[in-house]
């Protein structure tokens, strides 16, 4: 089916392609494989095992193949199925095959027996059913009511867990829905839901599809949908194209958690349970079925036009009381626009204005009473700079200095990195820049300072015969921090420089700071 899954695909972030082809623009590639394989993360249920193109059809090339006679998945599943038949007989009728498998030059009969392992290459050779990626039957969902009849959904394969986003959990306990999300781990989960409430979910997202329901932002199709709607062509006239048009009718993916917010609050309406069989959001509560921006995983131009007059830029309403959900739901909006916006007119520190735009006999002017690791002063200077590394990140980043000091003024490792930016660690940063010390957020062969948690000394002076579970108020983190530190120290012996290191903590700078 080319008509929204993409011909069974699954691409992570990373594989997504460029541009899709339709198999009517394309041509027909035959390939030989070595076998096929169950593949979970295809859509089709397998793949091929060493696949090679063998030869290209096409009119040009004088042996032309029209798409719709390529294989189907019914037929290249009937292949996969006689591939494991055979397998199977050969493990049933004693043949050569067999006989290999049942005995061992290292062991006799017995002893392979006893070791279990006949029976792990007798279960790897089990046939397998492949099953296609499908919607599950209606049936086997449980009725409660008819609220979303009418409606067509598209789940999206992603990941659907209530914690995903910071304040859905709040949203569910005010809304009453709580109990039922936090039993959602995955796609399959919502669909049982919209089915139970009368609801339609089909495989593929087409021009009658009522909404397209997403896990989260980063997820593949979600970002595949978002990048399809930023590129589409509103005079185009292919499929594909018809079909961003409607996902920009429809607004872009909604949150699955909007369709359990919508139904709670349909159900409330309902007197009785009688009421819950004769009623459908579609005919008697369709306002319900209005999303607000927070309702979107990812909204169309079209959507934030429509909302214009009912919230503003940062999803608050414009005509009733917002609640504190919303406010801090708008406050985080805030703080993305200024760090999206505003730091590319930043102005640079004023270490790097210092060290660029003034010589070294002029640098003593920015040494005022606080700038105590400014290596500069009216006596001269007192040395090199001062490389402050914070151990607040996931990963140490750069090794050699040189990669590290390639990057821009501000490194999006601060942004994607980072593991907490409320820490006391990250708090002192500040007093360390104003005293005239560089900050790097990579743990390279030029840093002089690591700030980091100890457990009892303010400051020590690293050397590779310290024991990180006695120093590090976390043993891990300062196993794996000691580690570098000894990697780094190994790499300066090997081009004969010098490697010193203290290791501080955030009251070593508060101090510092005081004195």
């Amino acid at each position: 089916n080319d008509e929204g899954d993409y011909s069974g695909w699954k691409p992570p972030v990373k594989d997504r392609p460029d541009i899709w082809i339709r198999p009517e623009d394309s041509f027909i590639c035959t390939i030989n494989a070595g076998e096929f394989q169950t593949a979970s993360s295809m859509q089709a249920g397998f793949t091929l095992r060493f696949p090679r193109v063998s030869a290209y059809r096409s009119e040009k090339l004088g042996n032309p193949k029209a798409a719709s006679e390529a294989q189907t998945w019914m037929e290249l599943k009937e292949l996969y199925n006689e591939q494991e038949e055979i397998r199977q007989g050969e493990l049933t009728m004693g043949s050569q095959q067999q006989m290999a498998a049942t005995t061992s030059r290292f062991m006799t009969a017995k002893q392979l027996e006893k070791s279990g392992k006949l029976a792990r290459k007798t279960k790897s050779r089990a046939l397998k059913e492949v099953k296609l990626f499908a919607i599950p039957n209606k049936s086997e969902s449980k009725t409660s009511s008819t609220l979303l009849e009418g409606y067509i959904f598209n789940v999206l394969p992603g990941n659907y867990r209530l914690d995903n986003d910071p304040f859905a959990s709040s949203e569910a306990e005010e809304g009453g829905w709580k109990m039922g999300a936090t039993e959602v781990t995955s796609h399959t989960d919502v669909i049982r839901y919209i089915q139970s409430h009368g609801g339609t979910v089909e495989l593929t997202a087409h021009l009658g599809t009522n909404f397209i329901i997403g896990g989260r932002g980063t997820d593949a199709k979600v970002s595949t949908l978002l990048d399809l709607m930023s590129k589409t062509d509103p005079n185009g006239t292919s499929k594909r194209e018809e079909f961003a048009r409607r996902l920009l009718e429809l607004g872009g993916v909604h949150k699955w958690t909007f369709v359990f917010s919508m139904v709670t609050l349909a159900l409330k309406q309902c007197d009785d349970e009688v009421t819950l069989f004769g009623k459908s959001i579609r005919e008697h509560f369709p306002e319900l079925a209005v999303a607000r921006r927070s309702d979107y995983l990812a909204i169309s131009d079209t959507a934030k036009q429509s909302l214009k007059g009912i919230e503003d830029d940062f999803g608050l309403r414009v005509d009733v009381e917002s609640n504190l959900i919303d406010f801090e739901r708008a406050l985080e909006g805030v703080a993305k626009q200024i760090k999206s916006k505003g730091r590319a007119n930043d102005p640079p520190p004023w270490l790097i204005r210092a060290t660029k735009d003034f010589s070294k006999c002029d640098r003593w002017m920015f040494e005022l009473g606080h700038q105590k690791m400014f290596p500069y002063s009216k006596a001269g200077s007192t040395g090199d700079h001062v490389i402050f590394y914070p151990d607040v990140f996931e990963t140490f980043g750069e090794e050699e200095e040189a990669d590290a000091t390639k990057e821009k003024t501000h490194s999006l490792r601060w942004e994607l990195d980072v593991m907490d930016d409320l820490s006391d660690i990250a708090s002192v940063l500040p007093l360390v820049r104003a005293m005239g010390a560089f900050v790097s957020c990579h743990l390279h062969a030029g840093v002089t300072h690591v700030l980091c948690e100890l457990k009892t000394r303010k400051s020590i002076k690293w050397s590779s015969r310290l024991y990180p579970h006695v120093i590090f108020a976390d043993a891990d983190d300062g196993r794996l921090l000691h580690e570098r530190l000894i990697s780094l120290e190994e790499t300066a012996s090997i081009r004969r420089a010098q490697f010193e290191v203290m290791l501080v903590t955030p009251v070593w700078v508060e101090e510092r700071w005081n004195s």
